[in-house]
């Protein structure tokens, strides 16, 4: 017994002095004493700032405004010893997604590469300087306009498999949105027609998201193998193929799904404006509600305020390469920036009345000196979304197409759409629920 006390103490006295060691060292760091000239919250030794965050988990954005009203646009958080800094102004943030040396994704977005893949938005710099460039040609828009009949006929059966629902009762739209958008990009990006929307089960669904069914490798493997017609398109390699399609594919998914999901539950609260996109849609049809609508002709003035208040990625991240100075303070290389787009989105000094849904502030007359930066849902920069003009079509023309069949009443309530929470996606605590009737043309 007295054996194993002496053991116990050795082991304790050990590891008191190399935490005391370890302390000592991180408090004389370069890295410490740049990050204590940024305002922030107290930390506490070895744990940093992350009680603080354990204890906010529910309520990630609501602390994150929380913070940046008390100590500033722009200040840091400590995950133990690592420094996290939060940027908050649209010239700061312009910045950071502009420079050289805040290329790389931070430690966040590893989780996300085994939830979607290692793909353009995860994955680290020297894969993403590679993809990007191979990748850049499959999005151009040129290419994005020949997709608008497919994207019509996906929002016409959307439309058909909603119509058991014009009842005027409450149902959730997530899972339907969720089905049109995989059915769209797995038509689009992998060339194959797999009607996900009028599957009778589930099981296709997430036989695909498993991607274990060596079926589905073999469709990716070789649809992507067709594209490896170029000299440097042959440098990727099968499993990096996989990864980027499948990584596409369920980022598409789940943004879009989102997007579209919310822009249908802000027209139902907001009849008025729901009624000037009527208006405006029989004047471009010139009534004729089976008729396509031309790419030019669809207006994204709704879609962009709707994706100003609930962004399906709220916070982006970038990891610092090396020492660089934001607002006058240095952030030393190995650091993390991270941008709230959610709450820049509604910042009042880029938006009066940020709260209110308002389609005319996206007027060319009303964003006259706006900064760029101050409305980014697809990220901007040198990493900004592949995709961005891919989601914007796809939306644009299913949201004709269903305010062509239905009328939109209101269902939730503002305040029960404001309750959102923040995993890796935006998400409604309430659920993404709507009324629909038949609408008279």
């Amino acid at each position: 017994m007295p054996q194993v006390l002496w053991y116990f103490s050795a082991f304790l006295v050990t590891a008191v002095f190399l935490a005391i060691v370890f302390c000592v060292r991180f408090l004389r760091s370069q890295r410490y004493l740049l990050g204590t000239k940024i305002p922030g919250p107290a930390p506490i030794p070895l744990l940093g700032n992350l009680h603080t965050f354990a204890a906010q988990t529910s309520r990630v954005l609501e602390f994150l405004k929380e913070v940046i009203g008390v100590y500033g646009p722009t200040c840091r958080f400590w995950f133990g010893t690592h420094l996290v800094v939060a940027v908050f102004n649209p010239t700061d943030v312009q910045t950071v997604v502009s420079s050289r040396k805040m290329i790389d994704k931070p430690f966040f977005y590893k989780p996300l590469r085994k939830l979607w893949g290692c793909g353009l938005s995860s994955e680290p710099l020297v894969g993403w300087k590679k993809h990007r460039k191979i990748m850049d040609p499959a999005f151009r828009v040129k290419l994005i306009e020949s997709f608008v009949d497919v994207f019509k006929t996906k929002s016409e059966i959307l439309a058909d498999r909603l119509r058991s629902h014009a009842d005027e009762q409450p149902f959730d739209v997530l899972g339907y949105a969720l089905k049109f958008t995989i059915d769209n990009t797995t038509q689009t990006t992998l060339g194959t027609s797999v009607d996900f929307q009028t599957g009778e089960s589930s099981e296709l669904m997430e036989d695909f998201l498993d991607m274990k069914n060596s079926v589905w490798q073999l469709v990716l493997l070789n649809k992507l193998c067709t594209f490896q017609n170029g000299r440097e398109s042959c440098l990727m390699t099968k499993k990096e193929l996989r990864d980027q399609s499948i990584h596409v594919t369920i980022t598409a998914m789940d943004t879009s799904a989102i997007a579209l999901s919310t822009v249908l539950m802000l027209l139902g609260l907001h009849q008025d404006v729901q009624q000037r996109v009527i208006e405006e849609q029989k004047r471009v049809l010139c009534d004729d509600r089976h008729r396509s609508v031309k790419l030019e002709e669809l207006r994204e003035i709704v879609l962009k305020e709707s994706l100003r208040l609930f962004p399906p990625l709220p916070i982006m991240g970038r990891r610092v390469q090396e020492a660089v100075d934001i607002e006058g303070y240095t952030l030393p290389a190995g650091s993390t920036v991270i941008i709230p787009i959610y709450l820049i989105h509604r910042d009042p000094r880029s938006f009066t009345r940020p709260e209110e849904f308002y389609p005319d502030r996206f007027h060319p007359s009303n964003c006259q000196g706006r900064h760029p930066c101050s409305f980014i849902p697809f990220s901007t920069g040198r990493r900004d979304c592949i995709g961005k003009t891919y989601a914007s079509v796809l939306l644009k023309t299913a949201l004709s197409i269903i305010l062509r069949q239905f009328e939109i009443l209101p269902c939730m309530s503002r305040e029960q759409m404001e309750a959102v929470g923040f995993q890796v996606t935006i998400e409604m605590k309430h659920g993404y629920k709507i009324k629909l009737r038949p609408r008279l043309w």
